[in-house]
């Protein structure tokens, strides 16, 4: 009887063994994985920002589109500490008195055709200049919030110096790097979403790099814009999303929910998709889990009172006061007359071409043209939409769901830009809405919805896939940056180190800086190299 006890002592002594051994592995195990995360969202952070400053430093002042008018809303927001929906509203020409001086009123050619360059210390500030106001600026139809980042910075950064006061140039740097900032928060808000839906890590870091694949995505934000805080909002909006569709209808969660819409829709009209959007999201969750309908109602109510609340009333006012829910306060001129607008069918291929072109790769403002090639806009756009097409294959309920708003989301906001485009074709003769950025409120949820279906592609080779989107990305930035250092950077036909040189001439920080930021970028890329090599997922220990 003794040695039956001591036998099923000794056999309970081993198992409660194995069992301690079991837990100490997985909080071992979770411990790891918790490193990795924050790891890999710091390393996330920190290359968007990296690859951004560069387009910050390679593109020419000025350059980016209506960057002029952006500046000129800076100006007002932080000198007056206002800021005027009127349509009678004129600019301050700071920015353009500078930007003559500058360049020698030849902003057509700027550097390529060999523009003398101006010493640093002889660089003229904005305040240099007389405070005239000339011409409209259309620009003040947009909600505030989209350059709520860089007002914040510039006034932050007046408490010790008066950014205005500096050299035009290092002053736009300083506007260009709170803008870049909101890169950072992209890749690790689209990363976490994927970890949301249970996608596995290596799919995750996939999913966080796509949007550095996107030249004109990086190179906007790198910009004085608003499309920055527009990219920014876009990729609160899918992590929002992927809450919703794996059950989080907690009231305070959704309130945040809303509060990301609501900043969508007071920084740019783009936000109003979200609505349509949000109102399928709850609805499917509706229809799938029945057991929390009620929960769900309130999640959606608490939602949309929120946005409504927060950021609607921007909208109400306008259709009140300006009788159109956004009015144009651009002075378009008449359609010619004899003028015959372009065939439906003539238009629709031309504008398909241009908007895809557009989305991955259009440097420049409307007279000054850097293009990536159009083949390889359609390759890419044909190999991401064969993504998300396999993302509906064994995926789970709630990554079809998201898949499905993302898609229609894109979708809708595409025919949204032709049907707009189409009809200033129509009614003035222009063409020059057809702009690929404005679809960047979508792009999270598309990097997700395409590396959820590359995983899926891949399947036995999955932990490759960060290491393929990092190279997709490298390739992608070069092609782009070597087409705007041809285009704005040293002699016609010059060399990489005469254009290189160039732009180090012309750049608002001396060899010093740029040496020192430079060195910081590559260690950030060197580090997102590391990140991305592949690994074999760690093995259970056995029981």
């Amino acid at each position: 009887m003794q040695e039956t006890q001591c036998v099923a002592t000794e056999s309970g002594t081993e198992l409660q063994g194995a069992g301690l051994s079991a837990v100490y592995d997985a909080t071992l195990g979770a411990q790891r994985e918790r490193r990795r995360t924050r790891a890999t969202l710091l390393m996330l952070a920190c290359v968007g920002v990296a690859v951004t400053l560069l387009w910050s430093f390679a593109m020419p002042n000025f350059r980016g589109p209506d960057e002029v008018q952006h500046i000129d809303i800076i100006f007002e927001m932080t000198e007056n500490h206002s800021f005027t929906t009127s349509r009678d509203y004129k600019p301050h020409a700071r920015a353009l008195v500078v930007s003559d001086i500058a360049y020698n009123g030849d902003l057509s050619s700027l550097h390529a055709l060999g523009t003398d360059v101006i010493p640093r210390n002889k660089r003229p500030a904005f305040t240099d200049t007389p405070d005239l106001r000339s011409g409209s600026n259309q620009l003040n139809q947009h909600p505030p919030l989209g350059w709520g980042t860089a007002v914040v910075g510039s006034e932050i950064v007046g408490i010790f110096s008066e950014p205005s006061d500096w050299a035009y140039d290092k002053y736009v740097l300083l506007l260009r790097f709170f803008n870049a900032l909101h890169m950072g928060f992209v890749g690790p808000l689209i990363y976490v979403s994927v970890r949301r839906l249970k996608g596995p890590h290596a799919v995750a870091l996939l999913a966080g790099l796509l949007p550095l694949a996107i030249p004109m995505a990086t190179n906007i934000s790198g910009m004085m814009s608003n499309d920055g805080m527009l990219l920014l909002v876009g990729a609160g909006f899918a992590y929002c999303v992927a809450r919703v569709v794996t059950g989080d209808y907690k009231i305070r969660n959704n309130v945040g929910f809303g509060l990301v819409i609501a900043a969508a829709l007071l920084t740019k009209a783009w936000g109003l998709l979200l609505l349509p959007t949000t109102a399928f999201v709850f609805g499917s969750q509706w229809w799938v889990d029945r057991r929390h309908r009620f929960e769900i109602l309130l999640a959606s109510f608490a939602t949309g009172v929120t946005a409504t609340v927060v950021g609607g009333w921007w909208w109400v006012r306008n259709v009140v006061v300006e009788g159109a829910v956004q009015p144009h306060h651009a002075a378009f001129r008449p359609v010619p007359e004899g003028f015959t607008p372009m065939s439906s069918w003539a238009w629709m291929r031309m504008a398909s071409a241009w908007l895809t072109r557009r989305f991955w790769g259009w440097f420049g403002t409307f007279v000054d043209k850097v293009r990536l090639p159009l083949w390889l806009a359609t390759l890419a756009t044909v190999v991401a939409l064969i993504c998300v097409v396999f993302a509906f294959r064994r995926s789970t309920t709630a990554v079809r769901i998201f898949s499905i708003a993302g898609l229609g989301l894109f979708f809708v906001n595409s025919a949204e830009v032709l049907r707009q485009a189409r009809a200033l074709h129509l009614e003035h003769g222009g063409i020059q809405g057809i702009q690929g950025r404005y679809m960047f409120i979508a792009l999270p949820m598309l990097a997700i919805s395409s590396a959820f279906g590359a995983g899926y592609l891949a399947r036995r080779w999955q932990r490759f896939l960060p290491l393929l989107g990092l190279v997709a990305a490298i390739v992608m930035q070069t092609l782009a940056f070597r087409a705007v250092l041809n285009k704005y950077w040293g002699p016609v036909g010059g060399s990489l180190r005469d254009q290189i040189w160039a732009l180090r001439q012309w750049t608002a920080v001396g060899s010093l800086g740029a040496g020192f930021a430079v060195l910081l970028i590559a260690v950030c890329i060197a580090w997102c190299i590391w990140c991305c090599l592949p690994r074999r997922e760690a093995q259970p220990a056995a029981v």
